[in-house]
């Protein structure tokens, strides 16, 4: 995303919360990726006075919607999210699927992937987080996925036991910066991962990171293209040795 897209987003952000405070009613945004929340997070110091609220419809989810939340606003909260099971008609006969394919086939109905949140997978069984808007469009149009034969019905949060699958470590690291978390996390050498920020290839909440200047905070999401995925947890002390001990959960 360039200056010129990030000024277009921050106008966005500004322009709901505007129309939530000056209406008094709750507005929501769209799905935002891990990039468009950190834009948004860096800029509410700039929003009307509004309440705010990142929601993604399940735990553990990356994609999410803001709420923008009158002041006063005193009801419930009628979050327009669905969650969509797709499930194969018949287990026995279907393909492998995988996110890809399931990702692959919505589109394939004309459908923004800004309206889909996160698709969560258990085995050949995807949960898919939408808008509201979308749910009855999904499920009367997707009935096919490769060569498997679906089924989409609308499943309540709390049926959905979904979990991401993680491991947790423990270590000490000379500083906070991306290539010492990093090499801690992926098991590589500080060199390595010096040499993948400086390829392009990794990630800080969706952020490419070119230089290694940054410190990681609490939360942050950090991906290397071609290594995988973790989230940093935080520091809890220093070790006999003056390092700074960490925790992070790696996804395998």
């Amino acid at each position: 995303m360039d200056e010129k897209e990030e000024g277009r987003l921050k106008r966005r952000f500004l322009e709901l919360a505007n129309t939530a405070y000056q209406r008094m009613i709750p507005v929501f945004s769209d799905f935002l990726t891990l990039y468009e929340q950190d834009v948004f997070l860096h800029m509410t110091r700039e929003l009307p006075p509004v309440n705010y609220k990142l929601i993604g419809g399940c735990p553990y989810v990356e994609r999410v919607l803001i709420a923008f939340i009158p002041a006063e606003w005193e009801y419930e909260l009628d979050i327009p999210i669905d969650i969509i099971k797709i499930a194969p008609v018949n287990s026995k006969f279907s393909d492998s699927l995988s996110h890809r394919d399931i990702l692959g086939a919505l589109m394939n109905l004309g459908i923004e992937r800004s309206v889909l949140g996160d698709i969560l997978l258990d085995g050949n069984t995807a949960y898919v987080i939408t808008l509201r808007k979308m749910q009855a469009y999904i499920c009367r149009e997707l009935s096919r996925i490769k060569h498997t034969t679906v089924a989409c019905t609308v499943v309540d949060a709390a049926n959905v036991t979904w979990r991401p699958a993680f491991q947790e470590i423990t270590g000490s690291v000379s500083s906070v910066r991306p290539d010492s978390v990093s090499a801690l996390a992926f098991r590589q050498s500080r060199t390595a991962i010096q040499a993948a920020i400086q390829e392009g290839r990794l990630f800080v909440n969706g952020r490419l990171i070119t230089t290694n200047a940054c410190h990681l905070r609490e939360g942050d999401r950090i991906s290397i293209r071609g290594l995988g995925k973790y989230e940093f947890l935080g520091t809890s002390g220093v070790s006999k040795k003056g390092k700074t001990i960490v925790k992070i959960n790696l996804y395998t």
